[in-house]
C-alpha cells in the first residue's frame, strides 16, 4: 500500500509581511486581497497597519496576493504554498504610480455680465443669439436700456444718452444713429459697456450715460507698407 502525506486542512497558519515604497519606508493602510491560486476567487482582504505590516489566517494551499495603495503601482505576490509552518514574506516594495502630463490648458469664459466700479459691462459675444442680431436689437435685452419703435435709445427712461464706437464719438453714431445701429451687425461686436454716471474724461456734461460698443478686433498677420515713385521724360 502506497501511503500520500496530505497537509492537514483543519489547521490555520499565518501569512504575514510587510509593504514598503521604494525608499524601504512602510506603506500604511495599504489594501491586501488574498485569492486562491486554484480558481483565482478572493478569499479574504485586509489593510496594514500603522507600520505597513498586515498578516492572514488561512489553511494549507496555494495563494496569491494583490497589493494596491494610492499612486503607487499595484503589484502581485504569486507562489505562496502553505503546508505545515506559517509563511513570512519579504519586505514588499510597491513602485510610485509616476505619469508625465502632456501639455495642459486652461480654458475659461468670460461672463455674460461684469459689474465693475464704473459701468456695467455686458459680453454680448458670448451669446449665440446674438449672432444674427444688429446692434439696436441687442441692445433692447441689455438691462436699464430700450429702444423705440424708430429706434431711438433711451437709458434709465432718459434720451441724453450718448453713444460711443470703441470709446469714441464715430460717425455711426452722429445724427442718424438710430439707421447707423441697425446697420451694425451683432457678430461684429465684442461687448457692451453702460456707464450711467461718466466721469469727466468722457466730456459728459449734461448726459443721462454713456453707451460704449465695443468691436470685436480681428487680427491678421501680414506686412503693410507705401510705395511711390515718379517717371517723365525727358530725363
Amino acid at each position: 500500500m502506497q501511503l500520500i502525506a496530505q497537509a492537514d486542512e483543519s489547521k490555520k497558519y499565518f501569512i504575514r509581511g510587510m509593504v514598503t515604497d521604494d525608499k524601504s519606508k512602510p506603506i500604511p493602510y495599504s489594501s491586501i486581497l488574498l485569492y486562491n491560486a486554484a480558481d483565482s476567487l478572493q478569499l479574504s482582504a485586509t489593510a496594514s497597519d500603522d507600520k505597513g505590516k498586515f498578516d492572514f489566517v488561512v489553511s494549507p494551499g496555494s495563494y496569491f496576493l494583490k497589493i494596491s495603495f494610492l499612486s503607487y503601482e499595484e503589484r502581485l505576490i504569486p507562489g505562496i504554498t502553505i503546508i505545515e509552518k506559517d509563511v513570512e514574506l519579504d519586505s514588499i516594495s510597491l513602485k510610485a504610480a509616476i505619469k508625465v502630463l502632456g501639455e495642459v490648458v486652461v480654458t475659461s469664459e468670460k461672463k455674460l455680465m461684469e459689474l465693475k466700479l464704473d459701468k456695467k459691462v455686458y459680453n454680448v459675444s458670448q451669446d449665440v443669439s446674438n449672432i444674427g442680431a444688429n446692434a439696436s436689437e441687442i441692445l433692447e435685452n441689455i438691462p436699464s436700456v430700450t429702444v423705440d419703435i424708430d429706434g431711438n435709445v433711451s437709458l434709465r427712461g432718459s434720451q441724453g444718452v450718448r453713444i460711443l464706437i470703441d470709446g469714441k464719438p464715430s460717425a455711426l453714431t452722429g445724427t442718424r444713429s438710430a439707421d447707423a445701429l441697425r446697420n451694425l451687425q451683432g457678430a461684429m461686436i465684442e461687448r457692451i459697456e453702460v456707464i450711467t454716471n461718466p466721469s469727466s474724461r468722457y466730456d459728459a456734461a449734461g448726459e443721462t450715460g454713456i453707451i460704449n460698443i465695443v468691436l470685436k478686433k480681428n487680427k491678421i498677420r501680414g506686412f503693410n507698407g507705401n510705395f511711390t515713385g515718379t517717371t517723365g521724360y525727358p530725363s
